[in-house]
Formats: structure tokens, C-alpha cells, sequence
């Protein structure tokens, strides 16, 4: 086994329905890996409640956020959502439309292991640009503008990139809104980011050999 930066946490299908995670080393090469969008909020929310545990960071779109009859009164929070999410673009640079470029339209097949028990596994990767929005609410103007404030540059600028991201970037902050019929009167300030992310899967390379086999029989 490699040393520790070298590894990360592999989706294992083994029967080709139920992934399960398994460490995985690739040729001693220093990667990054498995943060899929759900990973890397799980655990910019987890940072997020270390530094600032009076914040909420929801899914869009919370109780608090879209039931006027909810007792749950939120001061401020952050709800995030996805605007979209793409294969990575090849040649790494930003572009202002997110569909063009040269992109990596499927998984590429990283490597062929064997496991102590014999196990052969085909492992692939692939990248991808996802753009994620978050909504800041806030009780007046004032807060809300110190609250995305901070999230910009005092917690993404710093901490943005430590959750399994290749490249954490700022692209936009879109027009402010006051939200009036929803749970609260709540001020809304948005910035979106795009973040990118590697997935890697495997599949024992018995089951791909017999799922081949069974379609050149049908």
C-alpha cells in the first residue's frame, strides 16, 4: 500500500448494483478522488459547523425556508443547489460558456488491480465541473451582506478547495432579492462556484467479462 496521500476511497460495484467504498492506491501517484457533490457539501458543512455552528447550511429548499406555518425560525443560513454539472474540460481552463470546450464525456479506465483474495478490478475515473449555487438568508441587508461576506472570502477562499476538489473557483454573484412569502422576510444574496470533482468506480473484471458474454449471446 502506497503512503496515504496516495489513496483515497474507491465505489466498489461488486455485483454491479450496490457500491460499497474501498481503499484504493494508484501507482504511488498523488491523487484526489471520490468527492462526488454530495461528498464535498457533506463536508464543506461539516467545516462550516466547526467555524460557525450558528449558520444553517441547508439543501434548497429547507422548512425554514419555503413553510410559512414552520415554528423553525432560522436568524441566517446558507442553502445550496446545483446549476449544473459537466464533464471536466480537458485543456483546464475556465470558459464563460460552460458547454464548450473539449470535455471527458465518459469514465477513462484508470488501472486493473488485483486483491489479496485474487479479485480482479477494473478502475475508472472521471472529472467533472459541477456549479454549485448558495443562497445566503439573512434577517435584514445588513446581515445578509456580512454573512456572504464572509462566506466568500473569509471560508471558500481559504477552506473551498480542502474537500476533495481539484479546483475550487468563484464565478459569479448574481442579483440580490428579498424574499417576502416564504417562511420569514428573509434577504437573499447568491454566489455560485464551479467546483470540480473525480469520481472513481470499479467493477471486478469477472462480471464485466460476464456481462459481455451474455450480451453477445442475446
Amino acid at each position: 500500500m502506497a503512503q496515504s496521500q496516495n489513496v483515497v476511497d474507491i465505489t466498489l460495484y461488486s455485483d454491479g448494483t450496490k457500491g460499497e467504498t474501498m481503499p484504493l492506491s494508484i501507482n504511488g501517484q498523488n491523487i484526489i478522488g471520490n468527492s462526488g457533490p454530495l461528498v464535498y457539501l457533506k463536508r464543506l458543512k461539516k467545516a462550516l459547523q466547526i467555524i460557525r455552528s450558528e449558520v444553517e447550511f441547508d439543501a434548497a429548499y429547507p422548512e425554514w425556508v419555503v413553510n410559512k406555518e414552520s415554528t423553525m425560525q432560522i436568524e441566517n443560513g446558507i442553502v445550496w443547489s446545483i446549476n449544473s454539472m459537466l464533464p471536466v474540460n480537458l485543456d483546464g481552463k475556465s470558459r464563460k460558456n460552460p458547454e464548450s470546450g473539449t470535455r471527458e464525456v465518459k469514465p477513462r479506465l484508470r488501472e486493473d488491480i488485483k486483491l489479496d483474495d485474487g479479485t480482479a478490478l477494473r478502475v475508472y475515473g472521471q472529472r467533472f465541473t459541477v456549479y454549485f449555487q448558495f443562497d445566503v438568508f439573512a434577517k435584514t441587508p445588513g446581515e445578509a451582506e456580512d454573512l456572504i461576506d464572509w462566506f466568500q472570502f473569509g471560508f471558500m477562499d481559504h477552506f473551498g478547495g480542502l474537500f476533495g476538489s481539484h479546483r475550487t473557483v468563484f464565478r459569479q454573484r448574481t442579483k440580490d432579492v428579498e424574499v417576502m412569502k416564504l417562511n420569514q422576510s428573509m434577504d437573499v444574496r447568491s454566489l455560485e462556484y464551479t467546483v470540480d470533482l473525480e469520481r472513481y468506480t470499479a467493477v471486478p473484471v469477472e462480471l464485466i467479462k460476464a456481462i459481455e458474454i451474455k450480451c453477445r449471446v442475446v
